[in-house]
């Protein structure tokens, strides 16, 4: 009875023997995927809020433009250069003001200027023309008024009636343009290409227009032709 009892246990301890390993076994793949389901909870968890963070940056990224628009005068205005040209001679013996000879003349939306004071617009001109051998002057009106910020110094070296974009001196023919700058011969402009020159004005719908004087130093009057405006708002 003993020795049957004895078999009895010893079987016992080898099925215990057998069990707890396998036990042991299942519990590590327990807690692996215990591990596993963790990981894939937390990922889940970022993965909402990397696309929540992704909305909010995107709803910034719109309302950020859609002011820019509002801004800019819906990004159409600033986008590009307006020309007009009028190639006919035209001649005045006007002393005292600035004449229109017929163009050329043109009409742009300037917007409001980035990173600028509220009510500020910037445009770039280039004016070109040939002015015939008696002096003149030729300047940039704005609404039918002279526009601010021209120079004053070719005004007082070839006596125009205000400042002009640019001027030639007596008994030079010859092709002028902008920017304004002294030479030897005592034109006041550029004998190259008309390159811009900037300009402060308003938001909105301006008209402009190339206007003429003689300086009253030789002849009767001064002659231009080949005339050419380039008008670009800037954004």
């Amino acid at each position: 009875m003993k020795r049957r009892w004895m078999l009895v246990g010893l079987a016992l301890v080898a099925i215990v023997a057998i069990a707890v390993p396998a036990l042991a076994g299942d519990a590590g793949k327990n807690r692996a995927l215990l591990d596993v389901s963790r990981l894939a909870k937390a990922s889940r968890v970022k993965a909402h809020h990397a696309l929540g963070v992704a909305k909010k940056a995107r709803k910034r990224a719109n309302r950020a433009l859609r002011l820019a628009r509002k801004a800019g005068g819906g990004g159409a205005a600033g986008a590009a250069t307006t020309f007009d040209q009028t190639a006919a001679s035209a001649s005045t013996s006007s002393t005292s003001e600035y004449v229109s000879l017929g163009g050329p003349s043109l009409s742009v939306t300037v917007p409001q200027a980035a990173n600028a004071p509220q009510g500020t617009g910037l445009i770039e001109v280039a004016a070109q023309a040939r002015i015939a051998d008696d002096a003149g002057g030729v300047a940039l009106f704005q609404d039918g008024s002279s526009m601010p910020g021209q120079s004053d110094v070719c005004d007082q070296v070839v006596g125009t009636p205000g400042p002009a974009l640019f001027t030639s001196t007596d008994g030079l023919s010859g092709t002028w343009s902008t920017p304004a700058t002294l030479v030897v011969t005592g034109n006041c402009g550029s004998t190259g290409p008309a390159a811009p020159v900037l300009f402060v004005t308003t938001p909105g719908t301006h008209t402009y227009e190339l206007r003429y004087a003689f300086c009253g130093c030789a002849g009767t009057d001064a002659t231009f032709s080949q005339r050419k405006l380039w008008v670009t708002p800037l954004p």
